[in-house]
C-alpha cells in the first residue's frame, strides 16, 4: 500500500493505545478477521487516493504510515496463524499416531519380555511371567523399556553360555527381533517427545493472540477516523464497516457492546496441551494484554 512502515511506530502506537480497542469476545476467527481487515484497509487506501488534499487535511487520526502498520501487522497475523495451525496439526497427528501404536506396542514389550525371560531364566530384570506384571504406565516408559529389551537382548544373542544361544535360536530371539524392538522404542520416544513439547504451539498461540489485538485496535482506529472526519467533512468516504460493528460481540448476532477493560479471547480451540498416557508437566498459557508485550518481541517481527 504506502511501503514497508518505518521503525518504532508500532511502539509508539502501543505505548499510549486504548485497550479496550484490541479486545473482543473471540466469536471472529482469525482468517475471518484477516480476511475483513484487509478490506476495510483495501477500501480506506482507495479512499484516501481519491481524497483531494484539503479533504485529507481534514482526515485526522489517520495517515499513510498507520495503514502501512496496518497492513503489515496483519501480513504478520496471518503467517502466526499458519505457523500455529502447522503446529497443532504436527502434534495432533503425532497424537493420534502415538494412541494408536500404544496398544501393539506394549503387547511387543509384553512379548519381548517373555522372551527375554525364557532365553535367559533366571535375568532378575526380565523376570519370571508372573513377575512381569507391572507394565509400564505410560508411552515414554513402553518406549524405555522396549529399548532395554532390545539391548538385553542383542547381549543374550552373543552370550558366550552356549546353553543361552541355544535358547535364543530355540525361541526366535535374534539381532533382527531385537532392532524390531529398538524401532518400535525409537518411534514411540520420538512421537512422545512431539506430544509433550508444546513450546511451538504455546508460541505460536501467543503471536496469533498478539497479532489479533494489534490488527483489532489498527482497524478500529482507522475506522473512527474516517467516521469521525465525516462530522467534519461529509465528502469524506464511507468504508464499508463502522467501530461499531467491529465491537464486543459484534461477529455474533449479539448487539456491540462497549468493550472496555475486557480481556482479549482467544478465538481458536484449544488442544489438550498434554498426551494424558505421559506423565508430563503442563504448561500454562494466557493470553498477553497489551500493557504486557515485551517490546522485543517486536522487533523480530
Amino acid at each position: 500500500m504506502f511501503g514497508r512502515p518505518a521503525a518504532g511506530l508500532l511502539e509508539a502506537l502501543l505505548e499510549k493505545a486504548d485497550r479496550a480497542l484490541a479486545s473482543d469476545d473471540g466469536k471472529r476467527t482469525t482468517t475471518d478477521l484477516v480476511e475483513a481487515a484487509c478490506k476495510v484497509y483495501a477500501a480506506a487506501y482507495e479512499a484516501y487516493g481519491k481524497l483531494p488534499p484539503p479533504a485529507r487535511m481534514r482526515l485526522k487520526g489517520f495517515s499513510p504510515q498507520l495503514l502501512s502498520l496496518a497492513a503489515d501487522r496483519v501480513e504478520q497475523l496471518e503467517r502466526a496463524h499458519t505457523a500455529h495451525e502447522r503446529a497443532t496439526l504436527v502434534r495432533t497427528q503425532a497424537e493420534t499416531k502415538l494412541r494408536a501404536i500404544v496398544s501393539s506396542n506394549l503387547a511387543l514389550y509384553s512379548q519381548g519380555r517373555r522372551v527375554v525371560a525364557m532365553v535367559r531364566g533366571d535375568d532378575p530384570e526380565a523376570g519370571s511371567e508372573e513377575e512381569a506384571g507391572a507394565l509400564p504406565a505410560t508411552s515414554f516408559e513402553i518406549a524405555q523399556g522396549l529399548e532395554r529389551l532390545s539391548i538385553h537382548g542383542r547381549s543374550l544373542v552373543r552370550s558366550s553360555d552356549v546353553g543361552t544361544r541355544g535358547r535364543a535360536l530355540l525361541y526366535g530371539l535374534d539381532d533382527a527381533y531385537c532392532d524390531a524392538l529398538s524401532a518400535a522404542g525409537a518411534e514411540m520416544m520420538d512421537l512422545d517427545q512431539k506430544v509433550g513439547d508444546i513450546s511451538e504451539l504455546s508460541t505460536t498461540r501467543q503471536e496469533v493472540e498478539l497479532g489479533r489485538s494489534i490488527t483489532l485496535l489498527l482497524v478500529r482506529t482507522i475506522l473512527e477516523a474516517f467516521e469521525s472526519a465525516r462530522g467534519v467533512d461529509a465528502t469524506i468516504p464511507v468504508l464499508p464497516a463502522t467501530p461499531a460493528s467491529w465491537g464486543k460481540g459484534a461477529a455474533s448476532a449479539k448487539p456491540a457492546i462497549d468493550a472496555r477493560g475486557n480481556p482479549l479471547t482467544d478465538p481458536a480451540p484449544r488442544p489438550d496441551p498434554t498426551l494424558r498416557l505421559r506423565n508430563a508437566p503442563t504448561k500454562s498459557v494466557r493470553p498477553l494484554p497489551l500493557g504486557q508485550i515485551d517490546r522485543s518481541e517486536l522487533k523480530r517481527a
